[in-house]
């Protein structure tokens, strides 16, 4: 099973996966599920239920989609509270990554469909960052 290269110390990073499409989000749960060091919590396809989930849940990392029905990804890390700041990356078949607000911090946009290694360097990298604000 891959493992990341975090302190034996550390806790796995708890996760919710925010996808619309039922195909992704099942794709990325497979991508996920032998990796050692992450915790899914949660998935929903619903910007609505992701809200209510990341204010309750405070996951480490989030998943997501940008592109979701009602509101953008965007819009839907402006409703989280100010308080909180997960590592975000971004699923998207949009070519270009797009600003996202200064209170999410946002480890890496990933085109779908979503590689193993890709996704493997985007959770190390966020994985160094709370390590870094660990220390």
């Amino acid at each position: 099973m891959p493992s990341l290269d975090i302190s034996a110390d550390a806790s796995p990073l708890s996760t919710i996966i925010i996808d619309h499409e039922q195909l992704a989000a099942e794709a990325l749960l497979e991508l996920l599920q032998p990796i050692d060091n992450i915790d899914v919590l949660a998935c929903c396809s619903h910007a609505f239920d992701a809200i209510e989930l990341l204010n309750s849940y405070k996951p480490d990392l989030i998943i997501m989609d940008y592109q979701l029905p009602v509101m953008s990804g965007l819009e839907l890390l402006k409703q989280l509270e100010q308080s909180y700041r997960p590592k975000i990356i971004i699923v998207s078949a949009l070519q270009e990554s797009i600003a996202v607000d200064s209170h999410a911090h946002l480890i890496d946009w990933l085109l779908k469909p979503v590689q193993q290694t890709a996704l493997l360097q985007a959770i190390t990298k966020a994985c160094a960052d709370r390590e870094s604000h660990m220390a």
